[in-house]
């Protein structure tokens, strides 16, 4: 089961395509190794190379938009998102290029130490409380989640807007739109004061808010997501299953009840039926492992890195105590208590600064993620927002595209 992660607490994604063998001796270039399965290109900008998917319109034009699908720890040259699809999907995207950029966290790889780190802090989880987990320094150290070592694994607001020019000037293309899934919101806030023809964000990351009230609404929502389906009363203990290193524990039961909410709609009902009922271990140990990119026994995809290094920063301040007021609550907190010493750096901005004359919103008051009165409280745009509603109850759904597509003038004719 592969679910993309598409915002502020995420799920599986994809580890990177293990690289065929390069022929002689010669070094392989970014776009050999992993070997992705989309168009790529890259430049080496700032010391580190960045690869992209440049799909060009068929009419020449300079016209560029960027296409955002979320994470942070989402490989977007893997093909699980089939580019080209995509774009075919939406005519309304026919006349401009569009921009695809990928994680850093994809070519780059984990120290032993950092491993381990990984490691020890996701068992410890599985046990302890999140206020007192051991291994969380030795993650934060080890592993390089803040400052410059982060970005190995996740983009800063300065280096991500500094790609984004470079990329443009290699290619001779101007940006001028921006379509962006969940956390895509926080990577528009990164392009600071950058004026654009339209913004077209859908389920988006509310950009602004503290991780104390993100972790507070999420926990709500995902008891919400339960409301309709008989819990069991009984206390889960342990049962081992095939194909899984570790012993589904009442720790998977309440990490899947957290990755429901990314499964598709109709996947969404029967699954938080099981889930609810503690009545499908198998089920329970996948979800699980997909919200923490667990693989192996207890090993950690570098993915889970990416995620910290741009959530921890953008929501930035982080309560002190994370509370335990229920498995849900405990799980949430232990997945982001590296977090917990992460302060905002001065100067970055705390709200999306890139204005539009076009501006389209798509929310939803079932998404299992966020919920709508969240979005509306912290993005704000200094032009007029269009805000459309969604009916569907997955934070993955990406329903509203095209309507909000036409409602920033982006016509299919």
């Amino acid at each position: 089961m592969v679910i993309v992660s598409l915002v502020a607490v995420f799920v599986h994604v994809d580890q990177p395509t293990p690289a065929s063998p390069i022929p002689d001796s010669a070094p392989a270039t970014p776009c050999e190794e992993p070997r992705p399965n989309e168009p790529c290109q890259s430049i080496t900008h700032a010391g580190r190379e960045v690869r992209y998917a440049l799909l060009r319109s068929e009419e020449e034009t300079s016209e560029t938009a960027i296409v955002d699908f979320g994470g942070p720890g989402v490989s977007i040259l893997s093909g699980r998102f089939n580019l080209h699809e995509f774009r075919n999907s939406i005519p309304s995207l026919r006349n401009s290029n569009l921009l695809f950029i990928e994680e850093p966290w994809v070519r780059s790889n984990q120290s032993d130490e950092c491993s381990s780190s990984l490691s020890y802090f996701y068992a410890s989880s599985r046990t302890g409380h999140p206020d007192t987990l051991p291994g969380i320094e030795n993650v934060i150290n080890q592993c390089g989640i803040s400052g410059d070592d982060a970005l190995a694994w996740g983009f800063s607001p300065d280096h991500y807007a500094s790609v984004v020019s470079a990329i443009e000037a290699t290619e001779s293309i101007e940006l001028n739109g921006f379509l962006g899934y969940s956390f895509g919101s926080a990577r528009l806030s990164y392009l600071a004061e950058v004026e654009l023809d339209w913004i077209a964000l859908i389920r988006p990351f509310p950009v602004g808010v503290a991780g104390e009230e993100l972790l507070g609404a999420r926990v709500e929502q995902s008891d919400g997501l339960l409301d309709d389906f008989e819990r069991s009363d009984h206390e889960f203990m342990s049962s081992n299953v095939a194909n899984r290193h570790l012993p589904v524990e009442a720790f998977d039961y309440a990490s899947a009840e957290l990755a429901l909410g990314y499964l598709p709609g109709d996947e969404i009902t029967d699954s938080a039926r099981e889930i609810a009922g503690r009545s499908d271990h198998e089920l329970a140990g996948r979800l699980s492992d997909s919200l923490w990119l667990r693989y192996g026994e207890n090993s950690i995809s570098s993915g889970y890195l990416a995620y910290l290094a741009e959530v921890c920063r953008i929501a930035a301040p982080w309560a002190d105590d994370q509370g335990d007021e229920s498995p849900v609550a405990h799980v949430l907190a232990s997945l982001h208590a590296p977090c917990r010493d992460f302060t905002r750096p001065p100067g970055e901005p705390a709200r999306i600064e890139a204005t539009a004359e076009n501006v389209c919103v798509v929310t939803s008051d079932q998404d299992p993620l966020v919920p709508d009165t969240l979005i509306r409280r912290y993005l704000h745009f200094d032009n007029e927002v269009d805000w459309l509603e969604s009916p569907d109850g997955s934070h993955s759904a990406q329903d509203g595209t095209v309507e909000c597509l036409e409602s920033v003038g982006l016509s299919a004719e």
